[in-house]
């Protein structure tokens, strides 16, 4: 790397102090103030929730987002911008799921392991556990191997079953509605 002496260096290549700072201005600002307004995901993660349970519910009224549910869903697990409500957000994380959304499928079992918003049940607990792991859920494998124990070889193939079924019915019912396009 050669050193310059700034007597040799031509006045073409040198940018005044004044234009220089507007430069560092401009790429601060568009840094700072162009984050996506519009993703809710981002949103909720700096947690601007009123804004992003907006975008969400739009999202999932419109059917353009699977993921929008499971994410109304952990709103209203958490009392993220809205009341605590265990029981919408069971229903939040079952319709996500029943749309095959991995993470959903390991809420909801969530939800069913310690009965909240629905009555425990640890078969269904695992049937939706086994669900998301078989979807890519990394997480939900943990849960298995804690469930072990409280559920039968018997029981655990019966739950995976029923939830397979589960997700069968609603893809049929989806397949057999009018789309609104």
């Amino acid at each position: 790397m050669a050193i310059h002496d700034p007597q040799k260096i031509s006045s073409s290549r040198i940018v005044p102090l004044s234009i220089r700072i507007a430069w560092l201005v401009c790429c601060i600002i568009a840094v700072v103030g162009c984050g996506n307004r519009e993703d809710p995901v981002e949103l909720f993660s700096n947690g601007e929730y009123a804004e992003s349970f907006r975008i969400f519910n739009q999202q999932a009224a419109a059917g353009n987002n699977k993921q929008a549910n499971n994410y109304l869903g952990i709103h209203y697990y958490l009392g993220a911008g809205v009341a605590r409500d265990f029981v919408r957000a069971a229903k939040l994380f079952e319709l996500a799921a029943l749309a095959e959304v991995p993470d959903a499928q390991r809420n909801l079992g969530v939800m069913y392991l310690r009965g909240l918003g629905v009555n425990q049940d640890y078969n269904q607990a695992y049937g939706w556990f086994f669900a998301a792991h078989k979807g890519g859920n990394a997480s939900s494998k943990k849960y298995l191997d804690l469930m072990g124990d409280n559920v039968t070889p018997n029981a655990s193939g019966l739950a995976r079953e029923h939830v397979r079924q589960q997700i069968a019915a609603h893809a049929a019912a989806d397949a057999a509605s009018p789309s609104e396009d």
